[in-house]
């Protein structure tokens, strides 16, 4: 009975092996371990087999072939040539990519093969890869460019401590703040360069508040030049993103909460510190600094930090001690919980 069973599976698998040889295919690629009967079909029948377990070198072969990863001998890709090279001593059969050529129709997928003496050069030389690829596809997205070499740095600057000067109030100086942080993109050139940032930056508002927005940092010659004509230029979806999410780090630090620990003493017993009021609270209270604190008793006190005195008491707000305190942003709501597993 046994035997039959045997005789049985070797027959199965045979039918499927000479199912995938009779659809035209040569080259079968699997996600999992083969079994050692079907290697032994697979050699009867010229087919060559080949594992990937990764499943993003699966995607890229599919891409490359124009295969589709499931079972269906409806969906077969196709390539030129599928073969075993020896690149730098070492055989490449497991990164199917190196050696698999579709040269009529056009590879949607290549490999680049990088050489270096040290893994520090290596690692340089990708890196310089990966920039220009991604690069380019950024500029098949969005093709506009702007002047490079903290050209477009200090103009911004320029533009944004002109506005800080028609500002009123305290606003002006946290303007004036931001605009100072765009002058770290030609202080870092400057001193890779090994050249006097502060001279660099100097020349180079002296340059822009004449008119001449191009004109950035010549690193090989140590001065500021148009850069127009060196034909170094940035990437407009680069510049734009990394500004706008510079900007959304700077307002939410801004606008987060911050916490200050401070001990009080009431007839309630000892106060635990908890949380000092939002600036979306200090809007919504008349402009009033305030914290709010619990204690063991589940007494909830709001205090006036520049009257330096109790301005409200919320007893029996808890059966239990308050655990913690927070202000709901942009509302004047207070959600507090205790340690008896309640919510207020």
């Amino acid at each position: 009975m046994l035997e039959n069973y045997a005789k049985t599976e070797e027959a199965k698998i045979e039918e499927l092996i000479k199912a995938v040889a009779d659809s035209g295919a040569k080259v079968i690629v699997s996600g999992g371990a083969v079994g050692e009967m079907a290697l032994y079909f697979c050699e009867r029948y010229k087919l060559m087999v080949l594992k990937i377990s990764s499943k993003f070198k699966l995607r890229r072969f599919c891409r490359t072939t124009g295969a589709v990863a499931i079972p269906n001998l409806d969906d077969l890709g196709f390539v030129d040539s599928v073969s075993v090279e020896e690149i730098g001593g070492v055989r490449v059969l497991s990164n199917i990519h190196h050696c698999v050529k579709n040269e009529e129709g056009g590879n949607s997928v290549c490999t680049v093969v990088l050489r270096g003496s040290t893994d520090s050069i290596l690692d340089d030389l990708e890196r310089a890869v990966d920039d220009g690829v991604n690069t380019y596809k950024s500029m098949c997205r969005d093709s506009r460019i702007v002047p490079g070499a903290a050209a477009t740095e200090i103009e911004l600057a320029r533009k944004l401590k002109e506005f800080s000067f028609k500002e009123t109030g305290l606003d002006q100086y946290a303007i004036a703040k931001f605009a100072e942080s765009f002058e770290m993109a030609p202080k870092t050139l400057a001193e890779n360069a090994g050249l006097n940032a502060m001279e660099i930056i100097s020349l180079l508002y002296a340059e822009h508040s004449t008119g001449n927005t191009k004109v950035g940092i010549d690193l090989e010659e140590g001065i500021c030049k148009d850069v127009s004509t060196l034909n170094i230029w940035d990437l407009h979806i680069t510049k734009f993103f990394a500004l706008k999410y510079a900007a959304d780090a700077a307002c939410t630090s801004r606008d987060k909460l911050h916490t200050e620990k401070l001990n009080f003493q009431s007839d309630g017993g000892h106060w635990l510190p908890l949380l000092v009021r939002s600036q979306e609270l200090f809007d919504l209270c008349d402009g009033q600094p305030l914290l709010a604190s619990g204690g063991s008793s589940g007494v909830i006190s709001i205090w006036n930090l520049e009257k330096r005195r109790v301005q409200s008491v919320i007893r029996e707000a808890h059966d239990n001690s308050i655990i913690s305190l927070h202000f709901f942003a942009n509302e004047p709501v207070l959600m507090s919980s205790s340690a008896d597993n309640s919510i207020k």
